[in-house]
């Protein structure tokens, strides 16, 4: 995939993903500002209920007092609007009523007559009666006016208080917990269920004035606050929890997606530079064998034994060297599928024998280089259950590494030691090379890495050797580490579990 249709399709992704939350948080904004208002209504709905309930109480207080009136009587008269929907849907009697009782045209008969005069008194004592409820509602609220100069700590009480504003809110359906309070026009508190912090005053905080008849210099104000409104407000959205969740799994598809593009278009670069590269590296050795073939059917060569030594030793070599390449890309055949475990012959094994039987075959490629290669074999129990040959070559693979990175100046210095740690068999490998810098040590076991050294590629490699150990390492259900300093070489330490463990 081309670099630009690969930015084309994340720049795709990513405004699609945008929009898609753009477009849920503004809907989410919208129902929750309708919720919002709801709530606003609601409360000041419950503080005009909770206002009337005080006038009310207030009028009922001062004509009993100055009247003598029992207060049940003078809140029944009070009650206008509820007093007045019950006398109209009051089942009436509809009787043709004669220009006088006592004078009827025809026969009338004497149950008529009573129902005619019932329902003429009965409309005259509800005329009274309205006229009399009328006199007193002016004669009361007259008083109450006269009366606004008493303190309001005189006029209501806390239970009063609190009796009305739990009714009302809860006659409106809330039912979260509030704090109120009493304050004059100066600022003055009168009653309080606790403090309303000043910072909330434009969200949460409702205010009305109590007793609105009274005069502004003398106006008292019931201030109203939910310090749990947001949470009530949030939580009544049903679907906000669902929706934020398949939000963050739409986040996490769409990240890994793009981590996954991004990270095949790598793989992809380093399949071509690693077959690049093998291209590269299979031409010499074909062209030595092609060459020294081509110099053994001369007549001189045959003849020439020193020359023909050195032609199969070159053609030798040249092969040993194909061999090691074509093992490269058998062991880039592990990788083309990571979910799938490789096909290994899993049997009870003596590591310390293979241990032995490889460095006694690589000692004399440390020796040529003037270096030393020592064995410490201290494990008492040395039994696994793994692959012979995938275990010769982890051990080869990193010894070649420890060869590969040792430094031009330093005689090679290789030790490898075999020791027991519980349940473990370890095995440590220590050189004395260059050395890894300690940002790269989690990338060495990653397939095609190789430590980057500018721009010199003085050492030929395809970053799979590494890889291929880490990976067979955790096929034997073992792990591997690696610590180094720069400068002072490298320790590998791989632990595989015992035999008797298994």
């Amino acid at each position: 995939m081309k670099k630009q249709s690969l930015w084309l399709i994340v720049g795709v992704m990513l405004i699609a993903f945008i929009g898609l939350l753009y477009m849920q948080v503004g809907y989410i904004r919208v129902v929750y500002q309708s919720r919002d208002a709801q709530f606003d209504a609601a409360v000041r709905e419950a503080l005009i209920g909770v206002n009337n309930d005080l006038e009310r109480d207030e009028i009922a207080r001062v004509v009993n007092k100055e009247l003598g009136v029992p207060a049940p009587m003078v809140q029944d008269l009070l009650n206008t609007d509820q007093k007045k929907k019950e006398f109209d849907t009051a089942p009436k009697l509809r009787v043709p009523a004669p220009s006088s009782p006592f004078e009827h045209k025809g026969t009338v008969r004497e149950e008529d007559r009573i129902a005619e005069m019932s329902k003429m008194l009965q409309d005259r004592i509800n005329d009274r009666y309205q006229n009399i409820r009328q006199a007193m509602l002016e004669l009361a609220m007259d008083l109450a006016r006269e009366g606004n100069s008493i303190p309001i700590y005189e006029r209501i009480t806390t239970d009063q208080l609190e009796t009305s504003l739990a009714s009302r809110l809860s006659n409106v359906g809330i039912a979260i917990p509030y704090i109120y309070n009493v304050n004059d026009s100066r600022g003055n508190t009168y009653f309080s269920s606790g403090e309303i912090p000043s910072g909330d005053d434009e969200y949460g905080v409702y205010q009305m004035p109590i007793f609105r008849n009274d005069s502004p210099s003398r106006q008292n104000y019931l201030r109203l606050y939910f310090p749990g409104k947001r949470s009530y407000l949030t939580g009544s959205i049903d679907f906000l929890i669902p929706s934020v969740i398949f939000t963050i799994l739409l986040f996490i598809t769409f990240t890994y997606a793009i981590y996954t593009l991004f990270r095949q278009k790598k793989l992809e670069e380093m399949r071509k530079d690693f077959i690049n590269n093998m291209t590269h590296e299979l031409k010499t050795p074909v062209s030595s064998i092609k060459l020294g073939t081509e110099m053994l059917s001369d007549a001189d060569t045959i003849t020439n034994e020193t020359l023909r030594t050195r032609t199969i030793s070159n053609i030798s070599a040249a092969a040993e060297r194909l061999s090691k390449l074509i093992e490269k890309v058998l062991q880039m055949s592990f990788f083309d599928d990571e979910n799938n475990r490789p096909s290994l012959n899993f049997k009870p094994i003596d590591l310390e024998e293979i241990i032995i039987e490889v460095t006694s075959h690589y000692s004399m490629d440390v020796e040529n280089a003037g270096g030393t290669l020592n064995v410490e074999l201290d494990a008492s129990d040395t039994e696994i259950l793994g692959d012979e040959m995938h275990l010769s070559n982890i051990i080869y693979n990193l010894l070649e590494n420890a060869m590969k990175y040792r430094r031009p100046d330093v005689l090679p210095e290789i030790t490898v030691s075999l020791s027991n740690e519980k349940e473990w068999l370890v095995v440590d490998i220590k050189d004395n090379g260059r050395g890894i810098k300690k940002e790269y040590l989690g990338k060495i076991f990653d397939r095609f890495f190789r430590v980057p050294t500018g721009n010199r590629h003085n050492t030929k490699g395809f970053g799979l050797g590494l890889a291929y150990v880490a990976r067979m390492v955790r096929s034997h259900n073992g792990t591997i580490t690696a610590d180094s300093k720069v400068g002072a070489g490298t320790v590998f330490e791989i632990k595989l579990p015992l035999l008797k463990n298994k």
